[in-house]
């Protein structure tokens, strides 16, 4: 697991996965730092290992015509619930469940309701009740809106 929190990474992908073997296995979380890609801002190798890893993306300046180049290529699992993108990127491929991105490429918590919407907490529309569940803190309340099924169990503990 690796946090990043602030610097400035510049490159042809500077956010990439699998050059190390299976080092690619763990988590990065990207909470701050602006990122200028020349190319697009996600790259990964033919070795990347398969079903494996997430990229967090918090928070964060981003700045590439593209946020990720072919959508299908990734074998690990991305996540945007924070940054700022170029208005034209395909972020919005990549955000989590409850998230949106404005007319100024800044990704918020979505907050108008949608007919796909099974959840809300504070105020925040989600499209699966696990998202909900997830993105709750201690004490708030998940508002079922309509049934939804679940494929996994949901584990609900100290909130």
């Amino acid at each position: 697991m690796a946090t990043i929190n602030n610097g400035t990474f510049k490159g042809q992908y500077p956010l990439s996965n699998g050059y190390c073997g299976t080092a690619d296995v763990g988590q990065l979380t990207v909470n701050g730092g602006t990122f200028t890609g020349t190319s697009v801002i996600l790259g990964q190798n033919g070795d990347a290992t398969a079903d494996k890893g997430l990229l967090k993306i918090t928070g964060g300046t981003f700045n590439a015509a593209t946020f990720a180049g072919n959508t299908n290529a990734y074998t690990y699992a991305i996540e945007v619930s924070g940054g700022t993108f170029p208005a034209n990127s395909n972020v919005g491929d990549y955000l989590a469940d409850g998230y949106t991105v404005d007319a100024n490429g800044k990704v918020v918590p979505k907050a108008e309701k949608n007919e796909n919407d099974v959840a809300e907490v504070n105020g925040q529309y989600f499209t699966t009740l696990s998202g909900a569940v997830a993105a709750a803190q201690d004490g708030a309340t998940v508002k079922l809106l309509k049934d939804a099924t679940v494929a996994n169990s949901i584990a609900v503990r100290e909130k």
